[in-house]
């Protein structure tokens, strides 16, 4: 069955299941759709992924997910990592990476500081999602020492009177 307006075909259907629909109707676009994903949720192209908080020489991780939601492959081309050298991508591809429909890469990142202080890098993926553009992560961690319980103040005197060689019968004759 054909549906035409003068001498223009607005529209053909078949019976058969696998014929397409060519003329008059714009064809589905075939386009790759990253998504990140992070532990604490999705992330935008240009956002921030924390790492936890550590002390000096420890190591902690932050996993990405590069998923494809879009309905053609997705090329990643580079993943560039710049910033503070305390970063390091764990599980990087060695070549560009094709992640298929559906499909998902995992990258492992690692936080190692020699020293307390907060720290930003940069993660740089370029890919094929054109509605996207390349993604430049922030990424943002700190090194802390761990707290030292505070003492309760009876036991902070106890202790401060013990140093000096005073007890208590010598405080109270003064």
């Amino acid at each position: 069955m054909t549906f035409t307006v003068g001498e223009t075909v607005i529209a053909s259907f078949t019976n058969n299941p696998y014929a397409t629909m060519t003329q008059g109707f714009n064809q589905a676009q075939l386009a790759p759709k990253l998504r990140l994903e992070a532990e604490a949720g999705d992330l935008a192209c240009d956002g921030e992924l924390f790492f936890p908080t550590v002390e000096p020489e420890a190591m902690s991780t932050a996993p990405l997910t590069l998923r494809n939601e879009g309905n053609d492959p997705l090329l990643i081309s580079a993943l560039e990592l710049s910033g503070a050298a305390v970063f390091s991508l764990e599980s990087a591809p060695t070549e560009a990476l094709v992640i298929p429909v559906g499909g998902y890469y995992e990258l492992n990142l690692s936080f190692t500081p020699e020293q307390v202080a907060d720290y930003t890098g940069m993660l740089r993926i370029e890919h094929t999602d054109v509605d996207a553009g390349p993604c430049a992560l922030t990424l943002v961690a700190s090194a802390v020492y761990a707290d030292v319980p505070a003492l309760p103040l009876p036991a902070l005197l106890l202790l401060t009177f013990s140093l000096l060689g005073l007890s208590l019968r010598s405080i109270r004759s003064l």
